[in-house]
């Protein structure tokens, strides 16, 4: 792939592989170190209409020298006449074209000509090492990771994950990235509204008792302390963050087949 990337001119590419294993991400990457315009086409969006429309904005864009590339994130939903409209584009040099697809046999979804264009990726499942590295990276990035999403949090400078939650999502997910990533943000919102909730409380009951303190008197350690909640570091079983995650993967586990 690296090398492909060094080349004139980008191929087709299809990525084939389980849920939650990079495909879109990749084909993010493909675009960025091309300099290439990134559009992703959805289920919902596949309408000639919306074809016709990426093909056009695609010749003005090559106009200022810039190729888009299409990433199609469903290829069994992209429909022969589909392909054969974006065809031209491809054949043209406007449209890089890179499909994702989990069926391991993509030459059946596509028609013969765009299949003999495209060069094919398989990825493998994500074992349990790369989910707990895909966590703990998007615990420590402060510029793409979980503070980023999450924002500033007034009280909590430190974003403290325990070991044991990081182990249970790895396991859990099943190699899925995504599911991962998910639901670590939503243990995470979840003991942050418990904690906020707490605060609230212990605020209203300093105003009933005549006492008054602010803001500023709090050292770091003590607002370290209290972002301990996050980790699920507190007395009351009810704050714990891995209480919170077994029940959201048996909720999911049992809306599908896997969380």
């Amino acid at each position: 792939l690296r090398s492909l990337l060094n080349g004139e001119r980008l191929p087709c590419i299809i990525f084939i592989g389980p849920h939650g294993t990079g495909k879109t991400s990749l084909a993010r990457l493909v675009a960025h170190s091309a300099l290439c315009r990134f559009v992703i086409l959805s289920q919902a969006d596949l309408s000639s209409f919306q074809i016709q429309e990426i093909l056009s904005e695609a010749k003005e864009a090559m106009k200022c020298g810039q190729r888009t590339v299409l990433f199609v994130e469903k290829l069994s939903a992209f429909s022969t006449c589909h392909q054969e409209k974006l065809l031209c584009g491809i054949e043209e040099g406007h449209i890089v074209f890179i499909g994702a697809t989990t069926t391991m046999h993509p030459s059946k979804e596509l028609i013969l000509s765009l299949w003999n264009q495209s060069k094919v990726f398989t990825l493998r499942e994500l074992q349990y090492e790369d989910v707990c590295g895909v966590l703990e990276r998007a615990i420590l990035d402060m510029e793409r990771g979980l503070r980023v999403a999450l924002g500033d949090v007034p009280g909590v400078e430190v974003l403290a994950i325990k070991d044991e939650v990081i182990q249970f999502l790895a396991k859990a997910s099943h190699g899925n990235a995504r599911v991962a990533l998910d639901a670590l943000e939503a243990s995470i919102c979840i003991a942050l509204r418990n904690w906020k909730e707490i605060q609230r409380f212990e605020s209203t009951n300093r105003k009933r008792s005549g006492s008054r303190v602010g803001t500023e008197g709090v050292s770091k350690e003590e607002r370290t302390k209290n972002s301990s909640l996050i980790s699920g570091q507190h007395n009351d079983p009810s704050y714990n963050v891995l209480e919170h995650l077994e029940e959201y993967f048996q909720v999911n586990q049992g809306e599908c087949s896997k969380p």
